[in-house]
Formats: structure tokens, C-alpha cells, sequence
């Protein structure tokens, strides 16, 4: 049994429509202005975590902060990432341009966002002398850095 013009073209047409669609990449949508994994997994470090300054953290939560660095040669909007602790606390960082080598210090308490500092406005010591962890995940929740620390000292550098 032959096939007739029109069905070899019908045919040819399917198998062309099927090739396009498992071929053809994905448009770019709104959400890949966010902040995707892959552009900042390497590119953004926590360098430095503070979490036993001098006198007492809770009545002065922002001595206690934490060094986020951009380490790429080029510049990271660090919207939607997320610092935290294994207890809990969560600041999902805002619109913030981290300049290529630039370094932006996120503090536990309140204060003015801008000009190299962020505040998570968590108004208590949130790093435990004792050992922690600071963890900065994408949007998306993957891991993009993490410093622990076993307790003594003041600071740790990651």
C-alpha cells in the first residue's frame, strides 16, 4: 500500500511539528529575571560570620552579622536569596546590586538597607557562639553557600 502525496506530506509535517517542539528551546519567562541558580552558585560566598561580638548580642543585635561577597566578574541582584539558620531564621534578601568583588554585610538587627549593609531585622542574636551554620539559598531553595562554625572565638572566616 502506497501513501498519496497529501498523506506523505501530512506525515512529513507531523514528524517536522514533533522535532521543532523537542528541539526548540523554552522562550524566557518572567520568572528567569529572578535570580537564577546556575548565575549565582558560583559567584556569591558568605566570606565572614561575626557571631560572638563583644558585649552582649541580644540587646544589640547588630553587631552580629554576616559577610556576603560577590566573587564573579560581574554583578549580582541578590533578590529572593535567603540567609539562614538551622533554627529557623529567615531573611529573604532584597533588590540589592552586589558589584563584582564588592562585599555587602547583613546584620541581625534593624537599620537603614543601603550603602553595604542589609538588616534582617531579626532584633535578637540570632548566630549561636556555641556552633552554627549560615546557609544563602537561591529563590528556589538550592544551596548556595553555607559557613559553620564549632563555637569559641568571635568570628569565622568561611
Amino acid at each position: 500500500m502506497t501513501l498519496t502525496n497529501s498523506r506523505r506530506l501530512s506525515a512529513l509535517a507531523l514528524v517536522g511539528g514533533l522535532l521543532a517542539v523537542l528541539f526548540v528551546a523554552p522562550t524566557a519567562s518572567a520568572a528567569d529575571s529572578q535570580i537564577a541558580p546556575s548565575s549565582i552558585t558560583g559567584g556569591i560566598k558568605i566570606t565572614k560570620v561575626v557571631y560572638n561580638p563583644s558585649g552582649d548580642e541580644r540587646y544589640t543585635p547588630n553587631r552580629e552579622k554576616v559577610y556576603i561577597k560577590n566573587v564573579s566578574a560581574r554583578s549580582k541582584n541578590l533578590r529572593g536569596v535567603v540567609l539562614s539558620d538551622p533554627a529557623g531564621h529567615r531573611y529573604r534578601l532584597p533588590s540589592y546590586t552586589l558589584g563584582s568583588g564588592r562585599t555587602v554585610i547583613v546584620h541581625s538587627g534593624s537599620g537603614t538597607n543601603g550603602s553595604g549593609h542589609l538588616y534582617a531585622r531579626w532584633n535578637t542574636a540570632v548566630w549561636n557562639n556555641t556552633g552554627d551554620t549560615a546557609r544563602l539559598k537561591s529563590s528556589g531553595g538550592i544551596l548556595i553557600d553555607r559557613c559553620r562554625w564549632s563555637g569559641g572565638g568571635v568570628s569565622v572566616t568561611c
